[in-house]
Protein backbone atom coordinates (compact mmCIF):
# COMPACT_ATOMS: atom_id res chain seq x y z
CA UNK A 1 0.00 0.00 0.00
CA UNK A 2 3.14 2.39 0.60
CA UNK A 3 4.29 1.41 -2.66
CA UNK A 4 1.10 2.48 -4.61
CA UNK A 5 0.41 5.31 -1.89
CA UNK A 6 3.83 6.62 -3.27
CA UNK A 7 2.98 6.22 -7.34
CA UNK A 8 -0.05 7.68 -7.33
CA UNK A 9 1.00 10.66 -5.40
CA UNK A 10 3.28 11.07 -7.48
CA UNK A 11 0.83 10.83 -10.64
CA UNK A 12 -1.10 13.29 -8.65
CA UNK A 13 1.77 15.56 -8.04
CA UNK A 14 2.83 15.21 -12.28
CA UNK A 15 -1.20 15.70 -14.12
CA UNK A 16 -1.13 19.05 -11.44
CA UNK A 17 2.22 20.55 -12.90
CA UNK A 18 1.10 19.63 -16.52
CA UNK A 19 -1.95 21.18 -16.24
CA UNK A 20 -0.41 24.55 -14.60
CA UNK A 21 2.12 24.00 -17.61
CA UNK A 22 -0.49 24.07 -20.55
CA UNK A 23 -1.73 27.21 -18.97
CA UNK A 24 -2.68 29.69 -16.43
CA UNK A 25 -6.09 29.69 -16.69
CA UNK A 26 -8.80 29.89 -13.88
CA UNK A 27 -9.74 26.37 -14.17
CA UNK A 28 -6.09 24.82 -14.87
CA UNK A 29 -5.47 26.54 -11.32
CA UNK A 30 -8.48 24.44 -9.79
CA UNK A 31 -7.04 21.56 -10.66
CA UNK A 32 -3.50 22.15 -10.24
CA UNK A 33 -4.80 22.65 -6.83
CA UNK A 34 -7.07 20.05 -6.88
CA UNK A 35 -3.91 16.94 -7.91
CA UNK A 36 -1.55 18.91 -6.11
CA UNK A 37 -3.78 18.61 -2.96
CA UNK A 38 -4.29 14.74 -3.51
CA UNK A 39 -0.82 14.31 -4.04
CA UNK A 40 -0.03 16.22 -0.16
CA UNK A 41 -2.82 13.30 1.36
CA UNK A 42 -1.15 10.09 -0.48
CA UNK A 43 2.52 11.27 0.54
CA UNK A 44 1.81 12.27 3.60
CA UNK A 45 -0.38 8.84 4.29
CA UNK A 46 2.36 6.93 2.94
CA UNK A 47 5.13 8.61 5.17
CA UNK A 48 2.59 7.81 8.09
CA UNK A 49 2.49 4.24 7.81
CA UNK A 50 5.95 3.73 6.68
CA UNK A 51 6.55 5.63 10.14
CA UNK A 52 9.28 7.73 8.13
CA UNK A 53 10.14 11.32 9.58
CA UNK A 54 8.43 10.67 12.67
CA UNK A 55 10.24 13.17 13.92
CA UNK A 56 9.38 16.07 11.92
CA UNK A 57 5.52 14.49 11.86
CA UNK A 58 4.71 18.55 12.61
CA UNK A 59 4.73 18.18 8.97
CA UNK A 60 2.43 15.98 8.43
CA UNK A 61 -0.48 18.35 9.44
CA UNK A 62 0.19 20.84 6.79
CA UNK A 63 -2.52 18.59 4.65
CA UNK A 64 -5.15 20.30 6.66
CA UNK A 65 -5.04 23.36 5.37
CA UNK A 66 -5.05 21.20 1.65
CA UNK A 67 -8.10 19.24 3.71
CA UNK A 68 -10.06 22.98 4.12
CA UNK A 69 -8.52 23.84 0.26
CA UNK A 70 -9.80 20.72 -1.90
CA UNK A 71 -14.08 20.81 -1.13
CA UNK A 72 -14.11 24.63 -2.01
CA UNK A 73 -11.55 23.64 -5.33
CA UNK A 74 -14.37 20.58 -5.96
CA UNK A 75 -17.21 23.00 -5.78
CA UNK A 76 -15.26 25.33 -7.99
CA UNK A 77 -14.78 22.95 -10.83
CA UNK A 78 -18.14 20.63 -10.64
CA UNK A 79 -19.88 24.37 -10.84
CA UNK A 80 -17.31 26.03 -13.44
CA UNK A 81 -18.97 22.44 -15.82
CA UNK A 82 -22.69 23.48 -15.23
CA UNK A 83 -21.70 27.00 -16.04
CA UNK A 84 -23.34 28.37 -12.52
CA UNK A 85 -23.24 31.91 -12.39
CA UNK A 86 -21.87 32.10 -8.86
CA UNK A 87 -18.19 31.08 -10.60
CA UNK A 88 -17.98 34.46 -12.47
CA UNK A 89 -18.37 36.02 -9.21
CA UNK A 90 -15.16 37.41 -6.98
CA UNK A 91 -16.95 36.44 -3.91
CA UNK A 92 -16.69 32.66 -4.30
CA UNK A 93 -12.85 33.71 -3.47
CA UNK A 94 -14.41 33.49 0.23
CA UNK A 95 -14.48 29.52 0.45
CA UNK A 96 -11.01 29.63 0.16
CA UNK A 97 -10.22 31.74 3.71
CA UNK A 98 -9.89 28.94 6.11
CA UNK A 99 -7.46 27.60 4.05
CA UNK A 100 -5.72 30.41 3.90
CA UNK A 101 -6.10 31.05 7.73
CA UNK A 102 -4.94 27.56 8.35
CA UNK A 103 -1.46 28.07 6.29
CA UNK A 104 -0.87 31.60 7.95
CA UNK A 105 -1.28 30.02 11.50
CA UNK A 106 1.01 26.86 10.46
CA UNK A 107 3.22 28.68 8.94
CA UNK A 108 3.74 30.98 12.14
CA UNK A 109 3.41 28.40 14.42
CA UNK A 110 6.27 26.18 12.67
CA UNK A 111 8.41 29.45 12.50
CA UNK A 112 7.80 29.65 16.16
CA UNK A 113 8.87 26.14 16.89
CA UNK A 114 11.96 26.64 15.02
CA UNK A 115 12.97 29.86 16.60
CA UNK A 116 12.59 27.97 19.99
CA UNK A 117 14.48 25.30 19.20
CA UNK A 118 11.62 22.92 19.84
CA UNK A 119 11.05 19.46 18.62
CA UNK A 120 9.27 18.89 15.22
CA UNK A 121 7.16 15.74 16.53
CA UNK A 122 4.15 17.09 17.91
CA UNK A 123 3.06 13.31 17.88
CA UNK A 124 1.57 12.25 21.44
CA UNK A 125 4.04 9.85 23.46
CA UNK A 126 3.19 6.67 22.91
CA UNK A 127 0.41 7.36 20.14
CA UNK A 128 2.45 8.49 16.75
CA UNK A 129 -1.64 9.30 15.16
CA UNK A 130 -2.83 12.34 17.07
CA UNK A 131 -1.55 16.14 16.28
CA UNK A 132 -1.43 19.01 18.55
CA UNK A 133 -4.03 19.85 15.92
CA UNK A 134 -6.29 17.31 16.50
CA UNK A 135 -9.48 19.68 17.46
CA UNK A 136 -8.52 21.63 13.66
CA UNK A 137 -8.38 17.96 12.07
CA UNK A 138 -11.79 16.99 13.41
CA UNK A 139 -13.49 20.07 11.72
CA UNK A 140 -11.16 20.08 8.60
CA UNK A 141 -12.64 16.31 7.83
CA UNK A 142 -16.31 17.89 7.98
CA UNK A 143 -15.38 20.50 5.25
CA UNK A 144 -14.89 18.43 2.27
CA UNK A 145 -17.95 16.13 2.96
CA UNK A 146 -19.99 19.75 2.89
CA UNK A 147 -19.29 20.57 -0.27
CA UNK A 148 -19.25 17.16 -2.01
CA UNK A 149 -23.05 16.61 -0.48
CA UNK A 150 -23.87 20.36 -2.13
CA UNK A 151 -22.40 19.51 -5.01
CA UNK A 152 -24.42 16.01 -4.80
CA UNK A 153 -27.62 17.21 -4.41
CA UNK A 154 -27.25 19.82 -7.18
CA UNK A 155 -26.14 17.88 -9.98
CA UNK A 156 -29.08 15.04 -8.51
CA UNK A 157 -31.42 17.84 -9.44
CA UNK A 158 -30.26 18.70 -12.83
CA UNK A 159 -29.66 15.56 -13.73
CA UNK A 160 -33.22 13.78 -12.69
CA UNK A 161 -34.92 11.76 -15.08
CA UNK A 162 -31.82 11.28 -17.34
CA UNK A 163 -29.81 8.73 -15.39
CA UNK A 164 -30.65 6.29 -17.85
CA UNK A 165 -30.46 8.84 -21.34
CA UNK A 166 -26.71 9.92 -20.76
CA UNK A 167 -23.94 7.21 -21.34
CA UNK A 168 -21.30 10.37 -20.12
CA UNK A 169 -22.81 10.30 -16.44
CA UNK A 170 -20.79 6.83 -15.32
CA UNK A 171 -17.76 8.94 -14.84
CA UNK A 172 -19.99 11.62 -12.46
CA UNK A 173 -21.12 8.83 -10.69
CA UNK A 174 -17.99 6.90 -10.16
CA UNK A 175 -16.28 10.21 -8.66
CA UNK A 176 -18.97 10.73 -6.44
CA UNK A 177 -19.27 6.95 -4.85
CA UNK A 178 -15.73 7.74 -4.73
CA UNK A 179 -16.11 10.79 -2.80
CA UNK A 180 -18.48 9.45 -0.24
CA UNK A 181 -15.83 6.79 0.17
CA UNK A 182 -13.18 9.16 1.23
CA UNK A 183 -16.36 11.00 3.20
CA UNK A 184 -16.73 7.83 5.09
CA UNK A 185 -13.29 6.63 5.70
CA UNK A 186 -11.86 10.70 6.47
CA UNK A 187 -14.71 10.46 9.34
CA UNK A 188 -13.98 6.79 10.76
CA UNK A 189 -10.14 8.22 10.86
CA UNK A 190 -10.42 11.94 12.05
CA UNK A 191 -13.30 11.44 14.54
CA UNK A 192 -11.60 7.85 15.95
CA UNK A 193 -12.92 9.10 19.21
CA UNK A 194 -16.12 9.47 18.85
CA UNK A 195 -16.91 6.64 16.65
CA UNK A 196 -14.32 3.92 18.27
CA UNK A 197 -12.24 3.08 15.56
CA UNK A 198 -8.85 3.68 17.71
CA UNK A 199 -8.11 -0.03 16.71
CA UNK A 200 -8.48 -0.20 12.99
CA UNK A 201 -6.76 2.91 11.95
CA UNK A 202 -3.79 1.32 9.89
CA UNK A 203 -6.35 -0.61 7.94
CA UNK A 204 -8.84 2.71 7.21
CA UNK A 205 -5.85 4.63 6.46
CA UNK A 206 -4.77 1.98 3.77
CA UNK A 207 -8.59 1.98 2.86
CA UNK A 208 -8.51 5.65 2.43
CA UNK A 209 -5.12 5.57 0.76
CA UNK A 210 -6.30 2.99 -1.44
CA UNK A 211 -9.43 5.19 -2.58
CA UNK A 212 -7.64 8.45 -2.79
CA UNK A 213 -5.00 6.50 -5.57
CA UNK A 214 -8.23 5.12 -7.28
CA UNK A 215 -9.79 8.53 -7.37
CA UNK A 216 -6.01 9.55 -9.35
CA UNK A 217 -5.87 6.59 -11.54
CA UNK A 218 -9.28 7.17 -12.32
CA UNK A 219 -9.12 10.59 -12.99
CA UNK A 220 -6.17 10.21 -14.88
CA UNK A 221 -7.24 7.00 -17.20
CA UNK A 222 -10.69 9.13 -18.37
CA UNK A 223 -8.47 12.45 -19.12
CA UNK A 224 -6.34 10.64 -21.50
CA UNK A 225 -8.54 7.60 -22.84
CA UNK A 226 -11.21 10.25 -23.34
CA UNK A 227 -10.17 13.38 -23.32
CA UNK A 228 -13.21 15.07 -24.56
CA UNK A 229 -15.21 13.66 -21.47
CA UNK A 230 -15.75 16.40 -19.00
CA UNK A 231 -16.71 18.64 -22.42
CA UNK A 232 -19.17 16.22 -23.11
CA UNK A 233 -20.37 16.40 -19.15
CA UNK A 234 -20.59 20.07 -19.48
CA UNK A 235 -22.36 20.07 -22.85
CA UNK A 236 -25.01 17.22 -21.65
CA UNK A 237 -25.37 19.41 -18.32
CA UNK A 238 -26.32 22.12 -20.33
CA UNK A 239 -28.47 20.40 -22.87
CA UNK A 240 -30.65 18.97 -19.26
CA UNK A 241 -30.53 22.32 -18.22
CA UNK A 242 -32.12 24.01 -20.74
CA UNK A 243 -34.51 21.08 -21.45
CA UNK A 244 -36.86 23.23 -19.75
CA UNK A 245 -36.65 26.34 -21.02
CA UNK A 246 -36.13 29.64 -18.89
CA UNK A 247 -36.83 31.81 -22.14
CA UNK A 248 -40.26 31.33 -22.61
CA UNK A 249 -41.92 34.29 -23.00
CA UNK A 250 -38.85 36.45 -23.29
CA UNK A 251 -38.30 39.19 -26.53
CA UNK A 252 -34.90 37.16 -27.98
CA UNK A 253 -35.18 39.17 -30.60
CA UNK A 254 -34.80 42.29 -28.24
CA UNK A 255 -32.54 41.06 -26.13
CA UNK A 256 -29.63 39.91 -29.25
CA UNK A 257 -30.53 43.58 -29.57
CA UNK A 258 -29.39 44.49 -26.79
CA UNK A 259 -26.39 42.60 -26.43
CA UNK A 260 -24.92 43.75 -29.74
CA UNK A 261 -25.71 46.88 -28.65
CA UNK A 262 -23.80 46.78 -25.38
CA UNK A 263 -20.45 44.94 -27.33
CA UNK A 264 -20.46 47.42 -30.21
CA UNK A 265 -21.40 50.91 -28.69
CA UNK A 266 -20.77 50.76 -25.00
CA UNK A 267 -18.42 47.91 -25.02
CA UNK A 268 -19.06 46.62 -21.82
CA UNK A 269 -16.92 43.50 -22.75
CA UNK A 270 -13.87 45.92 -22.52
CA UNK A 271 -14.68 46.05 -18.38
CA UNK A 272 -12.13 43.17 -16.70
CA UNK A 273 -14.99 43.03 -13.84
CA UNK A 274 -17.75 42.48 -16.09
CA UNK A 275 -19.38 39.18 -14.56
CA UNK A 276 -22.51 36.94 -16.24
CA UNK A 277 -24.72 38.62 -13.04
CA UNK A 278 -23.66 42.33 -14.68
CA UNK A 279 -24.24 41.38 -18.58
CA UNK A 280 -27.75 39.70 -17.42
CA UNK A 281 -28.83 42.84 -15.62
CA UNK A 282 -28.09 44.71 -18.20
CA UNK A 283 -30.16 42.38 -20.62
CA UNK A 284 -32.98 42.93 -17.88
CA UNK A 285 -33.14 38.64 -17.79
CA UNK A 286 -31.64 36.45 -14.72
CA UNK A 287 -27.79 35.04 -15.08
CA UNK A 288 -28.96 31.57 -15.85
CA UNK A 289 -31.62 33.05 -18.62
CA UNK A 290 -28.37 34.83 -19.51
CA UNK A 291 -26.27 32.03 -19.83
CA UNK A 292 -28.84 30.05 -21.63
CA UNK A 293 -29.36 32.58 -23.94
CA UNK A 294 -25.78 32.44 -24.98
CA UNK A 295 -25.36 28.53 -25.09
CA UNK A 296 -28.65 27.86 -26.51
CA UNK A 297 -28.37 30.82 -29.00
CA UNK A 298 -25.13 31.82 -29.68
CA UNK A 299 -23.42 28.42 -28.71
CA UNK A 300 -20.87 29.34 -26.44
CA UNK A 301 -21.04 30.15 -22.70
CA UNK A 302 -20.04 33.51 -20.85
CA UNK A 303 -16.47 33.07 -20.68
CA UNK A 304 -16.12 32.12 -24.27
CA UNK A 305 -18.44 34.75 -25.51
CA UNK A 306 -16.60 37.52 -23.55
CA UNK A 307 -13.38 36.42 -24.67
CA UNK A 308 -14.11 36.47 -27.97
CA UNK A 309 -14.64 39.67 -28.03
CA UNK A 310 -11.40 40.66 -26.39
CA UNK A 311 -9.57 38.87 -28.71
CA UNK A 312 -11.33 41.08 -31.53
CA UNK A 313 -10.52 43.80 -29.73
CA UNK A 314 -6.94 43.02 -28.88
CA UNK A 315 -6.08 42.19 -32.28
CA UNK A 316 -7.37 45.47 -33.62
CA UNK A 317 -5.11 46.79 -31.34
CA UNK A 318 -2.07 45.09 -32.52
CA UNK A 319 -3.01 45.69 -35.89
CA UNK A 320 -3.79 49.63 -35.78
CA UNK A 321 -0.82 50.52 -32.83
CA UNK A 322 2.61 48.83 -33.40
CA UNK A 323 3.59 50.89 -30.65
CA UNK A 324 1.87 49.82 -27.92
CA UNK A 325 3.49 47.00 -25.67
CA UNK A 326 1.55 43.74 -25.23
CA UNK A 327 0.71 44.20 -21.69
CA UNK A 328 -0.71 47.29 -21.91
CA UNK A 329 -2.93 45.69 -25.15
CA UNK A 330 -3.84 42.95 -22.77
CA UNK A 331 -5.28 45.64 -20.27
CA UNK A 332 -6.78 47.72 -22.85
CA UNK A 333 -8.85 44.29 -24.30
CA UNK A 334 -10.06 43.56 -20.60
CA UNK A 335 -7.66 41.10 -19.26
CA UNK A 336 -6.70 41.09 -16.01
CA UNK A 337 -3.62 38.69 -16.55
CA UNK A 338 -0.90 38.35 -19.33
CA UNK A 339 -0.66 34.99 -18.53
CA UNK A 340 -4.23 34.51 -19.42
CA UNK A 341 -4.35 36.91 -22.40
CA UNK A 342 -1.69 35.23 -24.08
CA UNK A 343 -3.02 31.53 -23.35
CA UNK A 344 -6.85 32.85 -24.78
CA UNK A 345 -5.16 34.93 -27.91
CA UNK A 346 -3.48 31.53 -28.38
CA UNK A 347 -6.23 29.26 -28.27
CA UNK A 348 -8.64 31.53 -30.83
CA UNK A 349 -5.84 32.37 -33.48
CA UNK A 350 -3.18 30.01 -33.29
CA UNK A 351 -0.54 32.05 -32.30
CA UNK A 352 0.72 34.47 -29.51
CA UNK A 353 -0.34 37.91 -29.71
CA UNK A 354 3.69 39.24 -30.68
CA UNK A 355 3.69 36.25 -33.30
CA UNK A 356 0.18 37.99 -34.70
CA UNK A 357 2.02 41.38 -34.40
CA UNK A 358 4.81 40.02 -37.01
CA UNK A 359 2.68 38.01 -39.19
CA UNK A 360 0.20 41.38 -39.52
CA UNK A 361 4.11 43.07 -40.14
CA UNK A 362 4.93 40.82 -42.61
CA UNK A 363 1.47 41.00 -44.40
CA UNK A 364 1.40 44.68 -45.05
Amino acid sequence: MITFSLFAGGLSLIVAITKIANSVSKKNLILFGTFFSMSVFLFKGALLLSNEWAEYSHFFSIEIGFMFLIGPLLYFYFNSLIDDPAFESDRIYLHLIPALVFFSLWIADTIRILWNGESFSDANPGNRYESRYELVYHVSALVPAAYILSLMKKYFLVFTGNFAKRIWLVHLIVIFFLGICSIVLSALIDLRGIFGTERVYEPLSEALLLNFGVIVLYAFFVSQKYPATFNLIADTIRKIQYDKSTLGGLDLRSIDRKLERLILDQKIHLDPKLSLSVLSKKLGITPHQGSEFLNAKLDMNFSTFVNKHRIEEAKRLLESFPEIGILEISWKAGFNSLSTFNATFKKETGLSPREYRLRNKRDR
